[in-house]
């Protein structure tokens, strides 16, 4: 189940951002966590991954509602986030990083 889940909460974390106006240049999803990369200037950043991890749970649990159940929780992602500036140089790497 889980193959069919990451690709369509891929497809929505997408959508997400093509919707809010949100440069997402890369993402991968784990069991328990995921990979974004955004362009943000500092100032937007926090409303960009606000935005992202509010619909996409609002999203996720519609669409598999099991995950609700077997998580016994109210929320999909964790109050906080990490983040990290990388240079244009770093970019390429980064992407190849996420992506595997």
């Amino acid at each position: 189940m889980w193959g069919r889940s990451r690709r369509k909460v891929k497809r929505m974390f997408h959508q997400i951002a093509a919707d809010q106006e949100i440069q997402l240049l890369a993402c991968e999803t784990m069991f328990d966590h995921v990979h974004l990369l955004l362009r943000s200037n500092p100032e937007d950043l926090s409303r960009a991954v606000f935005m992202l991890k509010g619909i996409s749970a609002r999203r996720v649990f519609q669409t598999f509602p099991e995950l609700k159940l077997d998580a016994k929780t109210q929320s999909l992602w964790q109050a906080r986030y990490g983040a990290k500036m990388v240079s244009e140089q770093a970019l390429p790497s980064l992407k190849d990083y996420i992506a595997t």
